[in-house]
């Protein structure tokens, strides 16, 4: 995470409501008030937090903070996301109790289902109640969880896939499981927030391509759901 105050708290809170038992922290050097944000889950135990400055590592940082954290020893599952990726059920289900029926499967991949802006100029106070437009169609890159066994060594951890799982062992789950990508989430946070990291590998993103991507996700989103934001606004376990 870098610079993720608008987000971290109701991103933290959406965690623990689908049944996470701890969540991992990688700050990447924030600059705002994020860290100072995730306190009170610290003093409380159920997230611990790491700091990797080197900018444009991530794998690299998976797998450092995987051992770090001791991640093989202490959890069954782990599910990989950024802060502007939420997952779901969707059935009622809290998404803990859905993997412990997962016996058969050591992987579960998901597509993105890429959400717009839903027209907000300023960052909404709630991505899940505020922001309800999406692409009708998956997007191609997918997320996954997966167990903990799987990676042995550096590399292992993927930004968008994990190694060593048997074929036979590994289930696409967009039937039962959703993960919403708030990635253009107001025009606010994508020209003052997103725009100052740079990519995943690389720094310096292109301003006219940005700005044409930030079009592109508004313009495919044409299919309203309100999944996450219903169940929000019912107080219901997701």
């Amino acid at each position: 995470m870098k610079n993720e105050s608008h987000l971290i708290e109701e991103w933290l809170d959406h965690c623990f409501s689908i049944g996470a038992d701890r969540v991992f922290l990688i700050d990447n050097g924030s600059t705002d008030n994020t860290v100072e944000k995730v306190q009170p889950w610290l003093r409380e135990g159920r997230v611990e937090l790491v700091t990797y400055v080197d900018q444009h590592q991530q794998q690299r940082h998976y797998w450092n903070a995987f051992s770090h954290f001791g991640i093989r020893t202490r959890c069954d599952w782990l599910a990989i996301a950024d802060i502007d990726e939420f997952w779901v059920c969707k059935s009622d289900e809290t998404l803990a109790s859905y993997l412990d029926k997962q016996t058969g499967y050591d992987a579960l991949y998901v597509n993105w289902s890429m959400f717009g802006s839903s027209g907000f100029d300023a960052q909404p106070k709630s991505v899940r109640e505020s922001l309800v437009m999406k692409s009708p169609k998956l997007a191609r890159q997918t997320k996954c969880i997966f167990r903990t066994f799987l990676p042995v060594r550096e590399n292992d951890i993927e930004v968008h896939n994990i190694r060593n799982a048997r074929p036979w062992r590994v289930k696409l789950a967009n039937d039962e499981v959703q993960l919403n990508h708030y990635a253009a989430q107001s025009r606010e946070f994508w020209f003052n927030v997103k725009l100052t990291r740079g990519d995943v590998f690389y720094s310096a993103p292109d301003m006219v391509e940005m700005t044409s991507r930030f079009d592109r996700i508004n313009a495919d989103a044409t299919v309203t759901c309100t999944l996450l934001r219903d169940r929000v606004l019912a107080g219901t376990r997701t």
